[in-house]
């Protein structure tokens, strides 16, 4: 018995371990992020009527954000649940493609559907666009065009 105390006492110990980390979940990432979360500037907001994120749009759409001027264009972010899709618009006669609408200064297009082409209903893609024409008819002729655009 005596050995045994003697061995225990003497023998080599083991650092004690650091318990193991457990890593807290994370939210998941947006399947579809979206740079523009906060008000756009006030030259775009002016240009489309007062538009924000969390706006209202036909055919139950809501708009996820709305870019400042980027690479000559306004991006607009439209979602609804799964389905989602980017409006873009430019200057009129800025884009050699021809647009799905346009007024006197601008011209719009419809871009980036998700998660396909076909889920998008054209009556619905056609009522959003015609919304933002909509607004920016009514503000185009009082307000400057947004810097860059």
């Amino acid at each position: 018995m005596t050995a045994l105390l003697v061995w225990s006492a003497n023998r080599p110990r083991t650092a004690p371990q650091p318990a193991p980390q457990i890593e807290a979940e994370a939210a998941p990432p947006s399947r579809y992020p979206n740079p523009w979360p906060d008000p756009p500037p006030a030259d775009v907001a002016a240009l489309l009527d007062g538009l924000a994120p969390g706006a209202p749009l036909p055919a139950g759409f809501v708009v996820r954000g709305i870019s400042p001027v980027h690479e000559q264009r306004i991006v607009i972010d439209v979602e609804r649940g799964e389905l989602g899709f980017r409006v873009w618009v430019v200057q009129r006669g800025t884009d050699d493609r021809r647009p799905p609408g346009s007024s006197e200064h601008y011209a719009v297009y419809f871009v980036q559907p998700r998660p396909t082409v076909d889920a998008i209903d054209d009556d619905a893609r056609r009522e959003v666009l015609r919304e933002v024409l909509r607004r920016v008819r009514k503000t185009e002729a009082t307000t400057a065009m947004p810097a860059g655009l």
